[in-house]
């Protein structure tokens, strides 16, 4: 149950979850944030927060400063020296602003503009205004059961353009209690690893320049008492809902204390807001949890499974890439549908390659037509084979990118991202189309709204294979061309919802090179998203877990790939692909045509379970048992909310000559329940207490796994 709460006789504002309290009050017309933590009974808190004027420290007061006080929304300059969350520059040249309390409202939560947002119902919008300079600011708070969503609006009252040169989505100052940073990093093909550090005095940063959400930093955070573990501690987690250029950072300022921030990256953005004007941030997604890491990911789970996620059926799909890569023909596509239909894919679909002159990664993004040298009937014969094995079809497109070599660039060499006076970087052999440009935009509507409308496609994948490196525009001038990062991404989410409101029976699964563009922003359009481009699943063990910190398994796409990763060369058995690569929506991505019958048939009996238990893995709660960070096994349980029925993985990662019998120790089960778990039935308390056992057999990978169902 959720609650807002405003005490006027105190200034009080309390917001709570179910498991959370939030409170904030306004003191000398400044909103001051007091507590984020586990649910308390509203009280007047105030008086647990001594205040005193700090030695060299300027103040307008006699008992406080501003380099110590806890600002709910702090801005530059005025003597408060840590980061700020607000820049504004006036139309005199200043960037001194003082916002102050003004007034409040609790409305309902407002619909979505341009930005992707949360749903949500009651809302409490807290109003400051810099009476001087006439701008008003809008801080928007939105209780869930699970976390808290933030975002903010400035409001140009007045009547001179000004500049923002840096706006936050949040700001949020706590006590450091030896706690630790928690976030995500990788690389092309290793994406969204776990680190952590003890926060110390100073500043951290992760952030991303690239015009995405990036390999190498996703846009989340959290912060963990030092001993908090999966199952215990405090942690409070922080997800931008935002797929672009962002910066998400914490600061240890003298005092031991704690400011937490985030939103658009400001190294290289400025916004001009002429009279009259808004701007929107995008939302932040603030998560609590008192029950540890795993706590905290179910909550973000549910969360954005029940108001950002669309409710979508996953199907198996069969992806030609590492089967084909640029070198198919029909013949040979009608083939591997006729094999895919044999094993139980559900969807066939035709990746890179299919259009324009592409023989290869050099031509024809752009030309969103088929290639009649590769397929000279078009796509439907491959969709009415499809149809006849009841079947559906999917297609790959990169609409955000433009080959050189294409007709469209040929004909409109100015759609690209570029000034003008540099020659853009070459990434892939192609380039950014430039969606500020309206032009462009509406170009991108029509051309993908008459592919699917002349072809019967019940799937896209959207592929975004480079970062974007010339952040200009030939349409944008001297004051607004450092929007352009921002207008491009305002331009993407433009083009999704237009065409996924326009298609809403298509299952859309996005992509950026695998995993480059894996944020909340992008779950509002694509309820799927390509992960890695890597399917080892050693590999994938640990991306999938780093992934799961915020992201729902339901979200995690993944394939069953060679025997011999085609991108690390690693060797794997069979077993281990398929456990690991079906934790998540899955499908089948090698050349089924070259494979023996014995590993057809256990592929085939595999997807055949994995259907029985898809709902279980797409709509239950994860508990991570195992991590393959910190040893060398990898386990995971999932239970169905009722916690009667289960799935559990647990893999051996490396060999260990005559090791030790491991005990793997379930969760959330009820203890005086039995449970049958293959052909043995234990109580509840048995298997959390006890555990399963599990050895490494002969071989480079073990893996079990097991089905649990309460007895009745």
């Amino acid at each position: 149950m959720t609650k807002i709460n405003f005490y006027p006789n105190e200034k009080m504002f309390s917001l709570s979850g179910n498991s959370f309290s939030y409170i904030m009050q306004i003191k000398d017309g400044y909103l001051r944030h007091l507590y984020y933590g586990k649910k308390i009974t509203d009280d007047d808190i105030s008086s647990l927060f001594p205040q005193f004027l700090r030695a060299f420290s300027p103040s307008n007061f006699n008992d406080d400063s501003f380099d110590s006080f806890s600002n709910e929304f702090p801005t530059f300059g005025r003597g408060d020296f840590r980061n700020f969350a607000l820049l504004i520059k006036t139309h005199t040249g200043s960037r001194l602003t003082d916002f102050k309390y003004d007034y409040h409202e609790i409305i309902n939560k407002p619909k979505e503009t341009i930005l992707p947002n949360l749903k949500g119902e009651k809302t409490l919008v807290i109003y400051l205004k810099d009476i001087i300079s006439n701008i008003k600011l809008c801080l928007y708070y939105t209780p869930y059961k699970e976390g808290i969503v933030r975002s903010v609006c400035v409001n140009n009252l007045s009547n001179e353009t000004i500049y923002l040169k840096k706006i936050s989505s949040f700001s949020l100052d706590m006590l450091n209690d030896n706690h630790e940073l928690l976030y995500l990093t990788g690389s092309y093909a290793r994406e969204r690893h776990i680190e952590s550090l003890p926060l110390k005095p100073g500043l951290f940063e992760i952030s991303s320049l690239r015009g995405t959400s990036s390999h190498q930093f996703n846009p989340f955070m959290a912060v963990k008492e030092k001993h908090a573990t999966e199952f215990n501690g405090n942690v409070y987690g922080f997800n931008l809902v935002y797929s672009g250029s962002f910066s998400l950072s914490a600061y240890v300022d003298q005092y031991d204390c704690i400011r937490l921030m985030g939103g658009i990256n400001h190294a290289d953005f400025s916004w001009q807001l002429k009279p009259k004007e808004i701007f929107i941030t995008p939302e932040v997604v603030l998560v609590f949890s008192n029950k540890g890491l795993n706590h905290l990911s179910n909550q973000f789970h549910n969360l954005y499974k029940n108001n950002l996620i669309k409710d979508v059926k996953h199907p198996i799909v069969y992806n030609s890439w590492e089967s084909t890569y640029f070198d198919f023909n029909e013949e040979k596509l009608l083939l591997l549908i006729d094999k895919a239909a044999l094993l139980g894919v559900e969807t066939f679909v035709l990746d890179d390659g299919w259009f324009g002159n592409r023989l290869d990664d050099t031509t024809s993004l752009g030309d969103w037509y088929t290639n009649i040298k590769k397929l000279p009937n078009g796509l439907k014969p491959l969709i009415n084979r499809c149809k006849k094995h009841n079947m559906e079809f999917g297609l790959w497109i990169e609409p955000e990118m433009i080959s050189l070599n294409s007709e469209l660039y040929q004909k409109h060499p100015d759609w690209v991202l570029r000034d003008s006076l540099h020659k853009p970087i070459e990434s892939r052999h192609q380039y950014v189309l430039d969606l500020t440009n309206k032009e462009v935009l509406n170009h991108l509507k029509n051309t993908i709204e008459t592919l699917l409308t002349e072809n019967d496609i019940s799937y896209v994948k959207w592929d975004m294979n480079r970062s974007l490196t010339e952040n200009c525009s030939l349409t944008l001038n001297f004051e607004t061309m450092e929007e352009t990062q921002h207008r491009y991404m305002l331009g993407v989410y433009k083009l999704l919802k237009y065409i996924t409101d326009k298609f809403p029976n298509i299952l859309f699964e996005g992509c950026s090179g695998g995993g480059g563009r894996v944020d909340p922003g992008m779950l509002r359009y694509f309820p799927q998203i390509w992960t890695s481009d890597n399917n080892d699943p050693i590999s994938r063990s640990k991306i999938i877990y780093g992934t799961s910190l915020c992201y729902p398994l339901s979200t995690i796409s993944s394939h069953i790939g060679d025997e011999i990763s085609h991108t690390n060369g690693r060797k794997t058995p069979l077993d281990v692909r398929l456990a690991v690569n079906t934790l998540g929506p899955t499908g089948i991505e090698f050349n089924i045509l070259k494979k023996d019958l014995p590993s057809l048939n256990t592929i085939k009996s595999e997807l055949e379970n994995y259907k029985m238990r898809r709902n279980l893995i797409m709509d239950g709660d994860l508990y991570r048992l195992e991590s393959p960070f910190e040893g060398d096994l990898f386990s995971m349980l999932i239970l169905n909310k009722e916690k009667t029925k289960g799935h559990l993985v647990i893999i051996s990662l490396n060999i260990t000559t005559n090791g030790k019998i491991n005990y793997i120790k379930l969760k959330e089960l009820n203890p005086n329940k039995q449970y049958l778990i293959n052909d043995n039935i234990y109580f509840g308390s048995t298997l959390m207490n006890v555990g399963i056992p599990f050895r490494h057999s002969y071989g480079d990978y073990c893996v079990k796994t097991y089905t649990l169902e309460e007895v009745i």
